[in-house]
């Protein structure tokens, strides 16, 4: 049995055959195991992420096999490497805009409630370019 898979089956109406049509339909809930990889701009801002590209290239892996089942070896360990230095360097992006967007919902709620006041706009404005730039 395969967790996180929910399935549903609907029979669909008789259209002149004998037989009953079975309509499935499958999709997997929760996070998959093997994510598609994704390039994140902001890495580019970071001035650690060429040199750790460089560094992370030259690592001697010991593989052995045609160039490219070696290159593919290499480009998944640049790939693990990257993504736990993600994590460690800029935490969970996710969770830091979910932050930011709370704040940003309470003083904006505070402004229609209360009124106009320009510290609490100035508060929004700066909560915003912070989601912005996450």
């Amino acid at each position: 049995m395969l967790t996180g898979l929910d399935m549903m089956a609907r029979i669909l109406p008789v259209g002149g055959s004998n037989h009953w049509s079975v309509q499935l339909e499958a999709s997997y809930i929760g996070t998959p195991k093997n994510r598609p990889f994704r390039f994140e701009n902001i890495w580019l801002s970071h001035p650690d992420f060429i040199g750790n590209i460089e560094k992370w290239w030259k690592e001697d892996l010991q593989i052995q096999g045609t160039r490219m089942f070696i290159l593919q070896k290499i480009l998944r360990h640049i790939k693990i490497r990257l993504k736990d230095w993600n994590k460690n360097e800029f935490g969970n992006i996710f969770e830091a805009k979910k932050v930011v967007e709370r704040k940003m919902k309470e003083i904006n709620q505070t402004l229609i409630t209360e009124g106009f006041d320009g510290e609490r706009n100035e508060q929004a404005n700066n909560h915003q370019e912070e989601w912005e730039d996450l």
